[in-house]
């Protein structure tokens, strides 16, 4: 196994060892931050995501996840939170929304007896009774180096709940033949907001409705390290961080279970005044939301002697 240790010169961990890397749900601000951790992986640690041997990226993390298997650096990973969609973009949004109003109805009514019945959980059985969506998944795929992947690249899980088995479906481990970008709409299609994603007869949505990292998935790689990188676990009252940070304690039970060692990169603190506004009202807070994500990355490493221990 290749050893963990904390630099003496540095103060931070070296990063010589089989890794896996993690990123939550956490909309648009989660992108904001994802891309904020990886660049201060890389400036104080010396560590390239895109190294890893198994990235797994959730909702919001699965375009991340995407572009950062594509090679994309942290200043490109923030290239669509900077560049708000053109006004014909908005237009063609818009025509969308108008037209799927008058068909929108309950997602899945017989979803919520399934995840019951199977153990799948409150957050996915509720999904059930929202509406299926009024927002497109296509804008989703935009993301940068999400459709650079010609085929299926190795390494790259990307979780989503199907709607019509009430389970989870991990996409480049259980399915391997559909496109990155279709994964992408697939675990980001947010209930109640986003029609679900039909991927050859079967329908998809956010996988955040399972888990909002699934990092226990990272055992599969046997990794000496997992790196996870989590916005949706900060404090808050929403019951989306709320069943998030739940999720999260099992699964790092279960790296623990597996002598996996794990980094755990999240805020501390309360993001509500920071998050409020950003993007489009106050796009100036993508400054303070990458500080945030350097100084978690900091306090992160510097801890990481007992984390990795």
């Amino acid at each position: 196994m290749a050893t963990v240790r904390n630099d003496r010169r540095t103060g931070y961990v070296r990063f010589d060892m089989r890794s896996a890397v993690v990123f939550s749900a956490g909309g648009v601000a989660g992108w904001a931050y994802h891309a904020g951790v990886v660049g201060a992986l890389r400036d104080k640690a010396g560590y390239d995501a895109n190294s890893a041997d198994l990235i797994i990226g959730t909702s919001a993390g699965s375009a991340i996840a995407a572009g950062v298997r594509a090679g994309l650096t942290a200043d490109e990973l923030l290239g669509p939170v900077q560049s708000p969609p053109t006004p014909e973009q908005r237009a063609k949004m818009m025509t969308y929304v108008k037209s799927r109003a008058r068909k929108v109805r309950f997602l899945s009514p017989t979803l919520a007896h399934r995840a019951t019945r199977n153990g799948a959980g409150w957050l996915l059985a509720t999904s059930g009774i929202l509406p299926d969506g009024f927002f497109p998944t296509w804008g989703l795929a935009r993301f940068p180096g999400v459709q650079s992947h010609e085929v299926w690249p190795q390494g790259l899980y990307i979780p989503a709940a199907s709607v019509d088995a009430a389970a989870r479906v991990v996409f480049g481990r259980d399915v391997m033949h559909v496109s990155v970008a279709d994964a992408v709409e697939a675990s980001s299609a947010v209930p109640g907001m986003f029609e679900p994603k039909e991927i050859e007869g079967r329908r998809f949505i956010d996988g955040g409705t399972l888990s909002g990292t699934h990092a226990a998935l990272a055992i599969d790689a046997k990794p000496d390290v997992v790196v996870i990188s989590s916005l949706i676990t900060r404090p808050a009252r929403r019951v989306t961080s709320t069943h998030a940070r739940r999720r999260l304690r099992d699964e790092l039970g279960m790296l623990r279970d597996s002598d996996t060692p794990f980094l755990l990169i999240e805020p501390e603190h309360h993001l509500k005044d920071v998050l409020k506004g950003f993007p489009r009202r106050e796009p100036e807070r993508l400054d303070d939301i990458l500080r945030i994500a350097q100084d978690d990355v900091e306090r992160a490493l510097l801890r990481s002697e007992t984390v990795l221990s």
